[in-house]
């Protein structure tokens, strides 16, 4: 019975971890609007970001190249989760936060740009 209610705030602490930076960004933090390709001339090095890979596959019409390019980008989120452990849940707790922060980006993003809250979720 300890060990579930061990489980149980643990899940709480990291859903806590991901939500405060997601209510901050959302509320608080204003990031101004960035065309990806104004970031491209900006800043050439941004070619092999996943976004843009993913944005070309799906431009080219290769949606099983875009699943892919997402799924490896993933990959590494799920690689720095899981050898958080290593150093002492650092990797994780700053994943947590990171991934917060810039959900609510997207959520905001998305809404701006007229899709429904029902939508997003």
């Amino acid at each position: 019975m300890k060990e579930n209610k061990v489980i149980a705030y643990s899940f709480l602490l990291a859903f806590i971890l991901w939500f405060l930076p997601f209510v901050l960004r959302l509320f608080v933090v204003e990031i101004p609007q960035m065309d990806i390709l104004l970031l491209e001339e900006k800043f050439p090095q941004i070619e092999n970001s996943a976004i843009h890979e993913t944005i070309n596959l799906l431009s080219a019409g290769d949606k099983l190249g875009a699943f892919w390019a997402i799924f490896k980008n993933n990959l590494k989120g799920c690689v720095i989760n899981s050898t958080g452990g290593v150093f002492f849940g650092l990797g994780t707790l700053f994943n947590l936060v990171f991934n917060g922060f810039f959900s609510a980006d997207m959520f905001a993003s998305s809404y701006r740009n007229g899709m429904s809250i029902p939508a997003i979720l």
